[in-house]
């Protein structure tokens, strides 16, 4: 600056010092004015030059002492770095958190709220009680009524589902019983019957699985007590099995699901021949 004072212009070609950190100026002679000297060019180039020089030479050879090589400094630089890591992660002693006035206070303001907390719920849970006493009974019932609705609902489905099934075996329990009737009076004499009247029986079991499957199930036949609810009597007569007992069964009975589709016509045993 004083040097542009006196001057009377602005200089180019300034550069910082690497070591000293002094503006120097290269010799720009050319870019002065030229009504300058010779010596008074000479003065301003090359005096500041010098006298930054001088001042820069002690720095240079503290720093040139003071120099190590990167080999023998780095283990104390990854040392000095460790230790700072170290500090950063202590706790300064005059942390204030961790005082124990700081923790007692903490404690009481927790104590605090969690009294506000007990009487919160406690408020809750009276409310929750008094609604319960106004309007309890009738939910009560109103949950009573709807299960009822829905159990009624499902009953009417499976017996809706039922019918309509029972309507359909009706027609071919009739087919069923003329196959019944035919294997009954089939006597095989030759192995091509046999095999012809064993392949009839097959397809019987057939039927009778799908029927299972699809929820028809016969009613008991001979050897078990007279039903009323699931037996139709045709007639009474003696035979081998106790009285009140099927004796014979003239045609075969069937339920889908519980539903009964067709009582089975039976002869009653009235006790011994």
């Amino acid at each position: 600056g004083g040097l542009a004072a006196v001057a009377g212009y602005a200089p180019t070609g300034w550069r910082p010092s690497v070591r000293s950190g002094v503006a120097l100026r290269r010799p720009a002679a050319p870019t002065l004015v030229p009504t300058l000297g010779g010596d008074q060019r000479r003065r301003l180039v090359v005096g500041p030059l010098l006298s930054a020089a001088a001042d820069a030479a002690p720095e240079e050879e503290a720093s040139e002492q003071g120099h190590q090589p990167e080999e023998a400094a780095a283990p104390e630089e990854d040392a000095a770095e460790t230790t700072a890591a170290a500090k950063e992660d202590e706790v300064p002693e005059d942390d204030v958190t961790k005082s124990p006035a700081f923790l007692k206070k903490k404690i009481e303001v927790m104590e605090r709220e969690l009294t506000e907390l007990d009487e919160s719920i406690a408020a809750v849970e009276r409310e929750r009680e008094s609604n319960w006493n106004e309007w309890g009974a009738q939910i009560e019932r109103l949950n009573a009524e709807f299960a009822n609705i829905q159990s009624r609902e499902a009953e009417a489905r499976n017996s809706a589902s039922t019918t309509e099934k029972a309507k359909v075996f009706q027609q071919l329990f009739t087919v069923i019983d003329n196959f019944d009737y035919a294997t009954s009076f089939t006597q095989p004499k030759s192995d091509a019957e046999r095999q012809v009247f064993d392949r009839y029986g097959e397809v019987r079991a057939t039927l009778d699985e799908t029927f299972r499957q699809l929820g028809v199930t016969p009613i008991d036949g001979v050897g078990v007590a007279f039903d009323p609810e699931v037996h139709e009597a045709a007639m009474f007569q003696p035979s081998e099995y106790p009285p009140d007992h099927i004796a014979q069964v003239f045609q075969r009975g069937f339920k889908v699901d519980e539903m009964v589709v067709r009582p089975a016509t039976v002869v009653v045993s009235s006790g011994d021949m």
